[in-house]
């Protein structure tokens, strides 16, 4: 409900709990709510305000920023696919990507953005983004115990650079949506015997790699719905 209440937009609610553990469960989940404060708590309620923040100033960077922490995450991922303890605790960083999700996301229904068609797009853009981070997080729940998790470094290599290709070309301006196609999709026009070199590599792959194809899908989506909007324009 919380998390709800601060997408939208409301800079104040008062909330009423019944007892301490339900208190408690309050305060832990403002955490992943950038800006939200509890500023005053009575015996069965307490009042939440949004403090002013400089990470509201600048839309741009703070998607940008959700891009660099799911980028992090792959990366240090790799490092760590040899130790199961890591692995088991590696869904906690999953909050951070939450927590500029969350506030890119009440940005938004703030009126930060001016054009209706921009709102859409990049709301749209940071829910699949948030959702790469729900996969990461099952993909580190299956493998925990798996012997064979090692094995799977080139995979999340194979996720990983889909993921950076899409920051460089949309945020660098290097490379279009075509590019993403022709490492992805089996058909491709004017071409007898067309390559998709990740998806060859994920479809053949051994081991538990569902949700990393999962998260190199969502980038191709996230391709036409990021780079095509471009293509327009450069073309107008």
């Amino acid at each position: 409900m919380l998390t709800t209440v601060y997408r939208r937009g409301y800079d104040e609610v008062r909330v009423r709990f019944q007892s301490p553990t339900e208190y408690q469960n309050i305060s832990r989940a403002i955490r992943s709510l950038l800006g939200y404060a509890i500023i005053e708590n009575k015996s069965k309620s307490c009042l939440i305000k949004s403090l002013p923040s400089q990470l509201e100033q600048n839309f741009q960077n703070l998607f940008r920023r959700v891009f660099l922490i799911l980028l992090q995450q792959l990366e240090d991922l790799s490092g760590v696919l040899n130790n199961p303890d890591e692995l088991k605790n590696f869904y906690h960083r999953d909050a951070d990507l939450n927590a500029i999700v969350n506030l890119a996301v009440r940005m938004i229904n703030k009126g930060q953005l001016h054009d209706r068609f921009e709102e859409l797009h990049f709301f749209h853009a940071l829910l699949v983004l948030e959702e790469c981070g729900d996969d990461l997080v099952r993909f580190t729940a299956e493998i925990q115990q798996d012997k064979q998790a090692p094995e799977l470094a080139k995979a999340v290599g194979e996720t990983t650079k889909m993921v950076r290709m899409l920051y460089d070309a949309y945020f660098q301006k290097k490379k279009g949506v075509q590019h993403f196609y022709k490492q992805y999709y089996l058909y491709w026009p004017g071409e007898k015997h067309p390559k998709a070199p990740v998806y060859d590599f994920l479809s053949s792959a051994k081991g538990k790699t569902f949700y990393l194809r999962s998260i190199v899908e969502k980038v191709v989506q996230l391709a036409e719905l990021l780079l095509l909007p471009q293509v327009v324009e450069d073309l107008d």
